[in-house]
């Protein structure tokens, strides 16, 4: 693969323009091979304990380990929003991400993120794609994500079918309520960088199609991975954290966060106020 060099991140405004303005092509059957690093970056640290506190985590020597997705995000827009990229991102749904964390990350660790497209399944809703991000400390491997989006459209003859998806299920033998704030969507974008209106407003929301807005699927995935630490402990070893984004989530919202030790890990899901309707299923993994 061959990376384009990045010298700084790119100016959100511009790549909020430019996803707004492109429209996707008919009859995609390969995402073109295309690849950006960027390196030498560090966290802010105004920004993570921003991100901290609307997640759930202590302020503490390591990055959470959802963190790299938002050092890596720009790169991800960069990638979705170039001349060759054949799907417009207004629209994409995100509704697999996979992370594993080699090690615990330093907070004030220098890293170099490398983000490339992976590969083009035939789903039944439409075509999913893969996002696929590398970080790296020195010539160390210490995170890695495959983040799945969904173009809802019309599926081309010869597209390899989606694989078919991991069970998440489990019996839970423990659920909480939470009660997720109109505000954390707003809150989250400012940590983040993920600026999607579909997740500030009820109004901005609406301009897109949804009666009100969304939280991010990314800050659900942090936030139950904060809350597992908490009762169980920080994951500090090599740790995968697999989830499916199943309904969205609109705020203000009451839900029910359900989770139990299974085999080398811990299976997690958050539904409805009802505990029937999920908005994600997932699984950590202990290697």
């Amino acid at each position: 693969m061959q990376y384009t060099e990045m010298t700084s991140i790119p100016g959100k405004l511009k790549q909020y323009l430019k996803a707004a303005t492109a429209k996707s092509e008919k009859n995609v059957t390969q995402l073109p091979e295309s690849g950006v690093v960027l390196r030498k970056q560090k966290a802010d640290a105004s920004k993570l304990s921003s991100y901290n506190s609307v997640c759930g985590f202590p302020n503490g020597p390591n990055l959470p380990l959802c963190y790299p997705f938002v050092l890596a995000f720009p790169l991800h827009m960069e990638l979705m929003t170039g001349s060759s990229f054949p799907f417009s991102l207004l629209g994409l749904v995100h509704v697999r991400n996979d992370i594993i964390q080699h090690r615990p990350i330093a907070a004030a660790e220098t890293l170099d993120i490398y983000c490339r497209t992976g590969s083009l399944f035939a789903a039944d809703k439409g075509l999913e794609f893969e996002i696929i991000t590398e970080v790296r400390s020195g010539d160390e491997t210490v995170w890695e994500s495959t983040g799945t989006m969904l173009c809802r459209c019309k599926v081309p003859a010869g597209v390899t079918p989606t694989p078919e998806k991991i069970d998440l299920s489990a019996d839970y033998q423990a659920t909480e309520k939470w009660q997720v704030a109109s505000d954390t969507g707003r809150r989250y974008a400012k940590a983040s960088g993920d600026s999607n209106p579909i997740h500030l407003y009820p109004l901005t929301a609406k301009l897109l199609g949804f009666p009100r807005h969304i939280a991010h699927g990314m800050w659900i995935k942090a936030r139950c991975i904060a809350e597992l630490e908490s009762k169980y402990g920080a994951f500090e070893g090599k740790t995968g954290v697999q989830v499916q984004f199943k309904t969205p989530m609109h705020l203000p919202a009451n839900v029910c966060f359900s989770h139990t030790p299974v085999d080398n890990g811990y299976c997690f899901r958050v539904a409805d106020k009802n505990d029937e309707k999920p908005h994600l299923a997932g699984r950590v993994r202990i290697f």
